[in-house]
């Protein structure tokens, strides 16, 4: 827990702060670190990356792929960021209205297949 907090270059006195004590980003990243601690089934990540700089949101891609690797966590990764989406799963599904509208393996820009809304968000990202 400690190597991951220098990964995200958390203050090694964040473990004993209360959480009115740090930023919303400190908040957000030691959440990722200490969930795995309980060993959960699958781990639910809404949007984990979504309020954090390019340089950070890299670092937690980073050790919430470590953890998933290490841990043989399963990951249920809910984003609208497609680039992160598609970077970093390896199974997708796509939501639209509370309807699941695609499953895919990877976005691909070129896919034929790949519904036309997929296709403009994709675009967007």
């Amino acid at each position: 827990m400690v190597e991951a907090m220098d990964q995200l270059r958390l203050p090694s006195g964040s473990l004993s702060r209360s959480p009115h004590e740090c930023s919303g980003g400190q908040r957000q990243r030691l959440a990722i670190v200490g969930a795995p601690i309980l060993r959960p089934g699958p781990l639910v990540c809404d949007e984990p990356v979504a309020a954090l700089g390019v340089s950070v949101q890299a670092k937690v891609l980073n050790l919430l792929a470590d953890l998933k690797r290490e841990l043989d966590l399963s990951l249920l990764f809910i984003s609208q960021d497609l680039a992160v989406v598609d970077n970093f799963s390896d199974r997708i599904i796509v939501v639209r209205h509370g309807r699941i509208v695609e499953r895919l393996d990877r976005l691909a820009a070129g896919n034929a297949a790949m519904a036309e809304y997929i296709r403009d968000l994709a675009s967007v990202a």
